[in-house]
């Protein structure tokens, strides 16, 4: 079984993984929280796997979209574009630049770093394999 989750890991995470938290992320991971999910939490990888395990699952491998999820947001956001006229008109032009700046504006910590999605350290799309151990 495939699970797709999207995860953020909290600063102190990050810190211990010894990745820098940049004023850029801590900007961008407040929209997201505020304007996309609001009133959720992106959980840590943990917070996922752990009560897969727990009820029964093997977490078989994690694999971060990476780059593939950062194109996807690329193709979204040309689609979304070329229907501007009426994603306003079915929404708002502030509800539009909300989602385009979701879309776009993932910060990025360099080019080389291709290990998350958007290059971005804290949010990625990953992909769960799961296995069911069934007891007879």
């Amino acid at each position: 079984m495939l699970l797709h989750s999207i995860i953020a890991y909290q600063r102190g995470t990050l810190e211990k993984m010894g990745i820098p938290t940049t004023e850029a992320y801590v900007r961008f991971a407040d929209f997201i929280v505020r304007e996309i999910f609001r009133g959720g939490q992106l959980p840590e990888p943990d917070w996922v796997t752990a009560p897969a395990e727990r009820a029964g699952f093997g977490v078989d491998q994690i694999q971060p979209l990476q780059l593939h999820y950062a194109r996807t947001l690329d193709r979204w956001a040309a689609a979304f574009a070329a229907r501007h006229d009426d994603a306003v008109k079915i929404a708002s032009e502030e509800i539009y630049q909300r989602y385009m700046k979701y879309l776009t504006g993932c910060p990025t910590s360099s080019a080389a770093d291709a290990s998350t999605s958007c290059s971005s350290p804290w949010l990625n799309m990953v992909e769960l394999v799961l296995t069911q151990f069934v007891g007879f």
